[in-house]
């Protein structure tokens, strides 16, 4: 059982570090293509002649285009990723729910009875209790 739990941490470790690397790049990618438009308004604005006679005008064109296109992919990607990562975390809403009904139980507990103020230790086991029955 101790595995799948591993595998599973894993899982979502990796899942998540895929998810920055996927946003770092995005950003960047944003950027460079930010840098490309700016530099084809450049050219547009300097341009004299025809434009379509421009050949720097033209690649940085055939450039941004391509960068776009890659840009797409990505964000495709960083998607796809997202979307597993909050499947991932829906699992452990359950979980989260029924600790903090316990710990707002033991809470109030003890405004009814001194006695019914229970130790950490005691909150910990039911809740890895609880934990592993869902």
């Amino acid at each position: 059982m101790r595995t799948k739990k591993s595998s599973k941490t894993l899982l979502e470790n990796s899942l998540y570090k895929k998810s920055l690397r996927l946003m770092y790049e995005t950003s960047a990618d944003k950027a460079k293509k930010k840098a490309l438009e700016d530099k084809i308004l450049e050219l547009l604005a300097t341009s004299e002649g025809k434009i379509l006679e421009n050949e720097t005008l033209i690649k940085s064109l055939t450039e941004s285009k391509s960068t776009s296109e890659e840009i797409e992919i990505r964000l495709k990607h960083a998607k796809i990723t997202e979307d597993r990562i909050n499947a991932n975390r829906a699992n452990y809403e359950p979980v989260a729910i029924r600790a903090s009904h316990i710990y707002l139980t033991i809470l109030q507990l003890s405004s009814l009875d001194p006695m019914y103020q229970y130790s950490l230790e005691w909150f910990i086991s039911k809740f890895l209790g609880y934990k592993r029955t869902s």
